[in-house]
């Protein structure tokens, strides 16, 4: 897996439990590391693809890892799915429901076919409401990965890692 690994630094740098695991995985190389902090979420993730697509050359994954996210002993299994989109799900209040369906995908520790972001409008990330914007559907990972599977790639989760969110609400919606 040739993979350029994006850190979301939001709150600070990623845990050093998560830079152990992605060396001890063989992940993280020497210049194959690029920061974000730029918000909100959604357009930090639509820079990390500009820059993905930038370097698309050199890397055929990109792996999303937000600063807040910490390894535990079964995390590794995301990395074994054959899929185009694989994501680790994470330990939260509401983590059940929210990765109830065997397709559902978030990006906060997930791999991504880089060549799959030519195939896939833009904006890749946005969150997805009603026809009358009065309600959410789809988080802006989940929607991502639903254009991804209609252009004909696959998604997938497995495994587990401990989300120690920050407590900042840069993921959630404005409004």
């Amino acid at each position: 897996m040739n993979t350029l690994i994006i850190g979301f630094e939001w709150g600070g740098p990623l845990k050093q439990s998560m830079i152990d695991w992605l060396y001890r995985h063989g992940l993280m190389r020497e210049n194959n590391y690029h920061s974000i902090v730029a918000t909100p979420c959604v357009c930090a993730k639509n820079l990390a693809v500009e820059y993905a697509l930038s370097r698309a050359d050199k890397f055929d994954w990109v792996m999303f890892v937000n600063n807040d996210i910490c390894p535990i002993e079964n995390t590794h299994k995301f990395l074994e799915l054959n899929t185009d989109l694989a994501c680790c799900k994470c330990k939260f209040a509401g983590a059940a429901n929210a990765f109830a369906e065997v397709d559902t995908f978030h990006t906060a520790l997930s791999a991504i076919k880089i060549g799959i972001f030519r195939h896939v409008p833009r904006p890749w990330f946005m969150y997805e409401y009603n026809k009358d914007f009065t309600s959410l559907i789809n988080c802006d990972c989940q929607r991502f990965a639903n254009m991804a599977m209609d252009a004909g790639y696959t998604v997938g989760n497995a495994g587990w890692c401990d989300h120690r969110h920050t407590g900042q609400s840069l993921c959630s919606p404005p409004g």
